[in-house]
């Protein structure tokens, strides 16, 4: 069993090496899934009448005024916009 633990530790290790030697490692930092939308899609994104998302947001703002079971509203503690 000892040596399928070094071997795998082995292997491990030289993929982390290899990644690094390779650059791929960069793929991991954070990326915006908007800079992959098509220009179509960027302009409905943009667009705050034609973009669908905007009716989840709509909603949000309406509950986080709304007062909740302790009678106190999201916004009275964190600002009518979250800002504080």
């Amino acid at each position: 069993m000892r040596v399928a633990i070094g071997t795998m530790t082995t292997w491990a290790l030289l993929a982390v090496l290899l990644t690094l030697h390779t650059g791929t490692a960069r793929a991991l930092e954070p990326q915006s899934d908007y800079e992959l939308l098509s220009d179509d899609l960027k302009q409905m994104q943009n667009d705050e009448f034609a973009n669908p998302g905007m009716l989840t947001v709509e909603k949000g703002r309406t509950l986080f005024a709304k007062p909740g079971y302790n009678g106190k509203a999201c916004a009275s503690c964190h600002g009518k916009d979250g800002a504080k």
